[in-house]
């Protein structure tokens, strides 16, 4: 009987999408927590701006260095969301450009495991007939 085994051609590119799915995921996980550091900060500062609004020792000059770091820092979140998107997007491509050549490697695999069960059917096939022919010679 036969007993080959699947070889997926495609494997070294398989392996390089993968690569590049891990690539944009590691991205898009730095971009996420960049993007919620960020976020933290502006908090933070908005604390700051709370707690410097409420004693009347605070100077106006305080007040306006702290809603000027927050505007900078809502700039600073507007543009990590952008890159977060940017990521993201990337790795939804790199994802979908992985999973069509394990689904090619899938197909492929099925089709090779079909023509083998073929084979050894058609071997069967001819084992039976050849015993069936060599026992109706004996038997003449």
């Amino acid at each position: 009987m036969r007993t080959r085994k699947f070889v997926f051609t495609l494997q070294p590119l398989l392996g390089y999408r993968t690569a590049l799915e891990d690539a944009a995921f590691q991205s898009a996980a730095r971009c996420r927590h960049a993007y919620t550091e960020a976020q933290r900060d502006l908090e933070r500062l908005d604390v700051a701006i709370r707690d410097a609004g409420s004693s009347p020792m605070q100077s106006a000059q305080r007040l306006t260095l702290l809603a000027q770091a927050a505007e900078t820092q809502a700039r600073i979140i507007a543009q990590r969301y952008a890159e977060l998107e940017s990521t993201h997007r990337e790795l939804i491509a790199a994802s979908t450009a992985r999973r069509v050549i394990e689904k090619l490697k899938d197909q492929r695999c099925e089709a090779f495991l079909a023509a083998e069960r073929r084979a050894e059917r058609l071997e069967l096939d001819e084992a039976n007939a050849r015993g069936s022919r060599e026992a109706h010679a004996v038997r003449r």
